[in-house]
C-alpha cells in the first residue's frame, strides 16, 4: 500500500501543500512509495541552490534522472 501525502509529507519534514506543488511539477506521482519523501528532500535541496522543480520534472520525464 502507497503512502498518504500527508506521511510523505512529514517524512520529508515539509507541508502536504509542498508535497502537492511537486505532484503539479511532476516530479512526484501518486500513489507515493516510500522513496518519496527523500525525493522530496532532494528537490528541496537542489532548489534551494538554484534548480527549480521543473528541470527535475523534465529531467526525470527525459529519462535523465531516476
Amino acid at each position: 500500500m502507497g503512502l498518504t501525502e500527508e506521511e510523505v509529507a512529514r517524512r520529508a519534514a515539509t507541508t502536504p501543500e509542498r508535497v502537492r506543488e511537486l505532484v503539479e511539477a511532476g516530479v512526484l506521482a501518486e500513489p507515493f512509495a516510500s522513496g518519496d519523501a527523500l525525493r522530496v528532500q532532494i528537490v528541496d535541496e537542489l532548489e534551494a541552490h538554484g534548480i527549480p522543480p521543473a528541470h527535475v520534472a523534465a529531467a526525470l520525464a527525459e529519462g535523465k534522472l531516476s
